[in-house]
């Protein structure tokens, strides 16, 4: 009878210690890499101003807007380093895919890929396995844009803000091994302004947001 306790103790103690190791190994510091995929959108705005002021007591202002918005399918590589199980530092590359879009007998066509670096923070529930998170920081995105985006006058290569919002789950019998449902994207704003000879301010902005939503799986080494 005492044999049999003795047995049963240790299995409990073995098994305890196990899943502690377990849920250690995705929660405590390290490093990790992960791939996802999903559906992309290509936000696009451009809004053109003309302001008049060669005859100050009648000064004109025309405005237009025009959107350029499209869909596709693409794909994020990313890895990090986890601090501690509340803070990480996170760096991504996206491939947003194709965006096309034809307006006013012009085709307007991107092919955006960025790179990001940012924070990720977000608070462990159910027993150290799911993560919510958020994501802030900046990114470098080349739009591989067609020629009627450069006629705009806009720049092929630009600094943007990068964000998101997404949950981590890492079950503790798959060791190190968790997936991902995440939302995150790149936006920037574009302004360019010229000053004409008969008295006239013209000016062009371009709001932009390149989103993903991804379901990814990553390791945690």
């Amino acid at each position: 009878m005492k044999k049999i306790i003795s047995t049963v103790i240790v299995m409990a103690l073995s098994s305890s210690v196990m899943s502690t190791e377990l849920i250690n190994s995705s929660t405590s510091e390290g490093f990790y890499i992960g791939i996802g995929s999903g559906a992309s959108s290509n936000s696009v705005l451009l809004s053109e101003g003309n302001y008049n002021y060669s005859d100050p007591d009648n000064p004109k202002y025309t405005f237009s807007s025009k959107s350029l918005s499209d869909n596709d399918v693409g794909y994020m590589l990313y890895a990090g380093y986890n601090i501690n199980k509340i803070i990480a530092v996170e760096a991504a590359f996206t491939d947003y895919g194709h965006f096309s879009v034809t307006k006013y007998a012009k085709e307007y066509t991107q092919t955006p890929k960025s790179f990001a670096v940012y924070a990720n923070a977000g608070y462990m529930f159910l027993n150290n396995q799911l993560k919510p998170f958020g994501n802030l920081g900046l990114g470098y995105l080349k739009k591989n844009q067609s020629k009627a985006y450069d006629r705009l006058a806009f720049d092929e290569e630009i600094v943007t803000l990068h964000s998101g919002i997404g949950v981590d789950y890492y079950p503790t019998v798959l060791n190190g091994v968790g997936f991902r449902a995440a939302f995150s994207g790149d936006t920037s704003i574009d302004s360019v302004y010229a000053v004409t000879d008969n008295n006239t301010t013209e000016s062009k902005t371009l709001w932009q947001v390149y989103s993903l939503f991804y379901l990814g799986v990553e390791y945690k080494f």
